[in-house]
């Protein structure tokens, strides 16, 4: 019982002195867990399917808007040049976001899968970056679903990043820079391929390519952000 009302007492200390911002607009919010501020909230969640997905994908899901402000956490945590903090922030603000994302059609995705394959980055930016953002943002939520990650793809080609090209160049940049890791089998699974970010579809489409000429038989795509609508 002291315990408790121990911790009630710090944690109104702590808000008093430090208040619970939005993790986007910072603008004060009520509930430290809540992490957005109820405008943030419904403009970043965008649960939704992209209409036309490259025929190597059989669908491409999409959680958050890249613009309305996810955009912002994702190079806070891609980039964060060593700040541990900004990282560990934005990683919660991320799961937040995750928890938040309760859709029947998303667990349906998670149902029809068998294993959830992120695109891997090249050794030299893993070794760069020190982890993988992708398993990052989705391994702890799709393990409280039972749906495991494995790492069956590997990055051959170091690419240069994409963001500054269109779609064509992509593709050139792209070609022939994944590869089925040496004993992995995806034969007569079901792929969840996951990603960060959904731009042009370029990256996810290789990938998928990829895991069909090994014998997938199906690859459904999951990123946390894009704005192909």
């Amino acid at each position: 019982m002291l315990k408790k009302i121990f911790m009630t007492a710090a944690t109104a200390v702590i808000d008093f002195l430090f208040a619970p911002r939005c993790a986007v607009c910072n603008d004060y919010i009520e509930e430290r867990r809540d992490m957005f501020c109820p405008r943030c909230r419904a403009k970043i969640l965008a649960v939704d399917q992209a209409l036309e997905p490259s025929s190597a994908l059989d669908e491409v899901w999409r959680i958050t808007r890249y613009r309305e402000g996810s955009r912002s956490m994702l190079r806070a945590l891609k980039f964060n040049e060593g700040r541990r903090a900004d990282e560990i922030n934005q990683l919660q603000a991320i799961r937040r976001i995750l928890e938040m994302a309760v859709d029947r059609r998303l667990e349906g995705l998670l149902a029809r899968s068998d294993v959830a394959v992120p695109v891997p980055l090249h050794e030299n930016r893993q070794s760069e970056r020190g982890f993988n953002q992708v398993e990052l943002i989705f391994g702890e939520w799709l393990s409280t679903r039972g749906l495991p990650i494995e790492n069956v793809l590997r990055r051959v080609k170091d690419t240069k990043h994409l963001f500054d090209l269109n779609r064509e160049e992509r593709r050139a940049v792209i070609d022939g820079a994944f590869d089925v890791i040496e004993g992995a089998s995806v034969r007569g699974k079901r792929i969840l391929l996951l990603d960060d970010i959904y731009t042009t579809g370029t990256t996810m489409s290789e990938c998928a390519t990829v895991l069909r000429s090994n014998g997938a038989e199906k690859v459904f795509g999951l990123v946390l952000a894009s704005d192909f609508d």
